[in-house]
């Protein structure tokens, strides 16, 4: 998985990579591009997170997406650790955490709708937090 997601980033338009290859996570992160993702796609995941509160099927769906970004992160995680970089006193599971909280849709909302940030800023900001954040030497 690791090689797919080295190898992926350069293939995509120059518009949508979000993490620079020169950036210590940018080989490993062509797959996590939040700012590109829920640009289109946050209001659709906010109405369907509002309506899985009241609607089952919605609820099952909502549940469904949430358990594959959990998992996809802790892949992540995975490919993170096999390449040496990630911090010793983090789990795999501490790592997948972090991202997968850090790439939610609320936290993407809460910054660039709420508080105004740019996508160039979100970007340059969240690829610093996970440098310092998960890494070993920043």
């Amino acid at each position: 998985m690791l090689s797919k997601i080295m190898l992926a980033q350069p293939r995509l338009p120059q518009e949508f990579r979000c993490f620079s290859l020169d950036d210590p996570l940018g080989k490993h992160t062509s797959k996590l591009r939040p700012q590109c993702i829920h640009q289109r796609l946050a209001p659709i995941f906010l109405a369907l997170r509002d309506a899985a509160l009241q609607d089952p099927a919605c609820a099952q769906l909502w549940t469904e997406i949430a358990q594959r970004r959990a998992r996809n992160m802790r892949d992540f995680a995975a490919d993170l650790r096999a390449t040496g970089e990630l911090r010793n006193d983090l789990t795999n599971d501490d790592a997948a955490d972090i991202i997968w909280s850090m790439n939610a849709v609320e936290y993407w909302v809460l910054l660039i709708h709420e508080r105004h940030w740019t996508t160039n800023k979100f970007r340059q900001w969240l690829t610093d937090a996970w440098i310092r954040l998960l890494l070993q030497n920043p």
